[in-house]
């Protein structure tokens, strides 16, 4: 089964497109800076309950796809994709550049 994450989750829209792409998948959502209640409502409602809700991600954690678009902070972005790149080795960054 394709399981895909993403990794700095601020909202439902990246998930939404993968969901539309490939109606079969795992989703998951995870930000290193947590997800509250509110996002995970948002995330449930938009995304029909098909969203797990990752709180830790576990360094030995694999996912088959990876999309995110994180924040450009000098070189946080960076530091995120290094941390990400330990997750998947299918990876699709929004970057700056």
């Amino acid at each position: 089964m394709m399981t895909i994450c993403d990794y700095v989750c601020s909202g439902p829209s990246l998930l939404k497109a993968a969901k539309k792409k490939f109606p079969n998948a795992k989703l998951f959502a995870y930000n290193p800076n947590g997800i509250g209640r509110r996002l995970k409502r948002i995330l449930e409602k938009e995304l029909d309950v098909n969203v797990n809700i990752i709180m830790e991600m576990k360094d030995d954690m694999k996912v088959c796809k990876i999309i995110m678009n994180p924040p450009y902070d000098k070189n946080l972005h960076l530091k995120i994709l290094q941390e990400a790149m330990k997750h998947s080795d299918d990876i699709i960054n929004l970057s700056p550049i």
